[in-house]
Parts: structure tokens; sequence; C-alpha cells
């Protein structure tokens, strides 16, 4: 628990397949669940012997094993017995399937990976050896991003196969990063693990505050570009369409346009703008047209960094209505805010639970931020992160974003010396650090869950 008081520096403020399940046996396959609260007591024992097909297949058995192991549900165990699985198509003889119960195995996994032209395939067989039973029968295919992308797709049906919940195996995470230019920032998507990294903007400028759609279909984010008519800066507000890969003015209004949050429904946003003199928070529709105004703070307070809740009747904000920069939440019909946090000076880029019961944000404390999670009734403020550097001076984390599945929580740290992405539970436990290079990284948001 936090119990020193927080100090914020004001000038950070604003900127901050073709597939199958087997029909077989249904009533056992329903049955198939992990008691997940058992996990951490109890980990289920998976047995994979090498893939038939005789393909290199670089990245996929290591995916699945670094997914599922990481899920901490499941571990896999190296046996002799598995030398004896001779043949895809044929069921694990009764020898085998005794042998490996009497070491624990729960789950057999045969795989068999072949192609067809420039497309790579891969069909997975599941078994539940105590049932007897071919749990999960299933074939993908990828003619782009190859094995890592079958086996998170892999990994993510087997995990909701047994446990009954969907997983961040095929999630990505948006952030703006100086990789092109260390001058400059530009928009970046990567896969849970840092896989895959794809630029997705080409500015040449500074952006910020990436946002994903309901759908993950869409990222929008704000750039600060320049009119060389007018020979003006402006901030001003993007969306970038992953399914035609490009990139559309939502707003361009004179001051800032920034800090977008999608409704649920994906049709509105809510963000910053800063018509009147001061940022305060407006509804806009997905052709820039104002539909409500959201906050009216008094004069000279700053009403920023919103964030829709997941059923789209509550919105968190940061703001320093009352002197210092706080987090409120707001009833969106009655539009009445209420103060979060009281302690200190700066908390600022709420991240609501996938549950609408906790925000994660970044607070001040001691001389440096940290992630911290609260309730929404302001109760139960836990602090998640406290690293110090190699030189013995405390880092920095923030920005912090809640998986889809409310386990994880990513967010940026430079207690390596640069800014990177990293991962944590949602209980502070199991960090995880994503990227691993001499860049920097700000600003992160975990996707939904994707197809």
């Amino acid at each position: 628990m936090m119990n020193k008081k927080l100090i914020f520096p004001t000038s950070l403020f604003i900127f901050s397949i073709f597939s199958f399940f087997t029909g077989t046996n249904l009533a056992y396959a329903q049955s198939i669940k992990i008691e997940v609260g058992e996990a951490k007591s109890k980990k289920s024992l998976i047995a994979m012997p090498e893939f038939f097909g005789g393909i290199q297949s670089r990245g996929l058995g290591q995916g699945i094993i670094k997914n599922l192991q990481f899920s901490t549900y499941f571990d896999f165990v190296k046996t002799e017995d598995l030398k004896s699985v001779s043949s895809f198509n044929d069921r694990p003889s009764k020898e085998l399937k005794e042998s490996l119960m009497k070491k624990g195995v729960e789950f057999l996994i045969l795989t068999n990976i072949f192609k067809s032209g420039v497309t790579k395939n891969a069909t997975f067989k599941v078994y539940y050896l105590s049932k007897d039973l071919l749990a999960m029968n299933k074939t993908y295919s990828s003619n782009q991003k190859g094995w890592s992308l079958i086996a998170n797709r892999f990994s993510n049906d087997f995990m909701f196969k047994l446990t009954g919940q969907r997983s961040i195996f095929n999630t990505r995470i948006a952030m703006t990063s100086d990789r092109a230019n260390k001058g400059l920032k530009e928009v970046y998507t990567m896969n849970w693990d840092g896989t895959d990294m794809q630029r997705i903007t080409y500015h040449k400028t500074a952006t910020m505050s990436p946002s994903w759609s309901p759908g993950g279909n869409q990222v929008s984010y704000s750039a600060i570009t320049v009119d060389p008519r007018k020979r003006t800066r402006n901030t001003n507000l993007y969306v970038y369409d992953f399914r035609t890969k490009k990139r559309g003015l939502l707003s361009s209004r004179p001051g800032i346009n920034s800090g977008a949050s999608f409704y649920p429904n994906g049709k509105a946003i809510i963000m910053t703008l800063t018509q009147g003199g001061n940022p305060d928070l407006f509804k806009i529709d997905l052709t820039g047209k104002v539909l409500e105004r959201i906050t009216k703070g008094r004069r000279g307070a700053m009403n920023v960094e919103p964030s829709v809740s997941p059923d789209g009747s509550k919105l968190a904000f940061s703001s320093d209505r009352s002197g210092r920069p706080m987090l409120y939440v707001m009833d969106l019909k009655n539009k009445v805010p209420k103060r979060l946090t009281i302690a200190g000076r700066y908390n600022s880029t709420p991240s609501w639970s996938p549950n609408g019961k906790k925000l994660a944000f970044a607070g001040w404390a001691e001389g440096h931020f940290d992630v911290f999670t609260i309730n929404i009734d302001g109760t139960g403020l836990t602090r998640l992160t406290q690293k110090r550097k190699s030189n013995g001076r405390w880092s920095n984390n923030e920005s912090p974003s809640f998986s889809p599945d409310g386990r994880f929580i990513t967010f940026i740290s430079n207690r390596s010396g640069t800014k990177q992405v990293y991962i944590i539970r949602a209980d502070g436990s199991d960090l995880k650090r994503i990227t691993n290079d001499r860049h920097n990284y700000f600003h992160t948001q975990w996707s939904p869950f994707l197809k």
C-alpha cells in the first residue's frame, strides 16, 4: 500500500482459417476446465513430441512453450516415452497414455506442419489423457507472419478450450517510439511479447497517445504537424485503419486535439480540445463532428487523458480543477465528476480494468513515477512498481494499460537506462521485460482481443 505523498511536475501533464474443433464426446469436452485459482499450487503438465512433417518451424514450438508456461497454468515435461509416437494420425496407445499419466502428464499435443506454396500450416491434436479424449483438433494457416502467429493463435485457443478464459496471446500493444529518429516519435504496434514490431506512422514529427478501437481495427493518435501554407504547428488527431493501411485526419481544430478514447460501440470517441481556451473533453463522431461537450472546468483548469469505461457508462480523466492534477470519474449520463484520488500532487493516465472495477494509473512518489491501481470507489490504492536503476536512483514507471483479460498491465520504465516496455501481473507479481533495445518507448496501450 502507498503511504507516501505524491508529487508531480505540472509540465508533464498534457503530454504525458480454416479450423474446427472435434465434436467427439462433447460432454467431456465441456468439462475440461482448469481451475485458474489453483494454477500457482498445481500446474497441468503437457507432453509435446517433435513435430511431424519434416519442415523447419523455427519459433513454433518455442512460442507455444513460452506462451503456455507464461500463463502459469501449464508446464511441459520431457520424457523418453514420446519417441514411441510414430504417426500423427494414430491415437496414442494405451501403454503410452498410462506411462505419461504415471508421470503426471494430463495433455498430449501432437503437431503436423506442412506448406501449401508460401502458406505455412499446422494441425494440432490435443489429447486429454485421463478421459481418453481428443479434446482439440484444429488447423492454422499463415502466409505472412509465419510460425509465431500460428503459435499465438493455437496458444490462445488452447487456453480458452481448457480454462474457459480468453488469453493475451493473440493481442498487441501500441506505443510511440523514437526507433526511427531519436528526436522524433512514431506509432508502432507489436505482439504482446515484443515480437513482430510494426511501424504504422510516418509523420516525421512527435506522435503521442495511441488508443485502440474496440475491435482492434483502428488506432487513434495525435501528432504535432506543420501547415506549410500558414507556417503554423498544431496537435491534430488521426486514425489509422489496419484494414486499409491508411490514416485519416479526424480533428484539426486550432490548439490541442488529443487523448482520444473510443466508446465501446466504436462509433464515437472522447478527446481533449482547447475550444474556448481551456483543455476540455468533447465527444465527437468518426467524421470529426462534435456531438457533445463533456467537461467544463473552471477557468484555466485542464481536463485531459480521457478513458471510457468498458461498458461506456463512465469516464475517467485527469484534471487539475482542484489545484493539482488528480483522477476523476464521471457518470456520462449526469456529467457530474467525482474526484477519485486524494493523495499527492499528480496522478495521470488512467486505464480501466476490463471488468470496470479498477483503474491503473501513474503516480509521482518520492521523486519518481510508479504504477498504481485503485478501486473506482477510491479504496484499495496499491503500488505495483518500485525499482532503482543501476546508479541507485529511482526509475520512472509510467503509462499503464490493462490487458483485455485483466490479468496483466503493460507500462513504460526507464530502469534499464532507456524507456522500455514491461508487463506485470495485476497483483504486482511476475514482472517481464518485453522490449530489449536502446530505443525509447512511450504511451503504451494494450489492444482488445483480436481475431
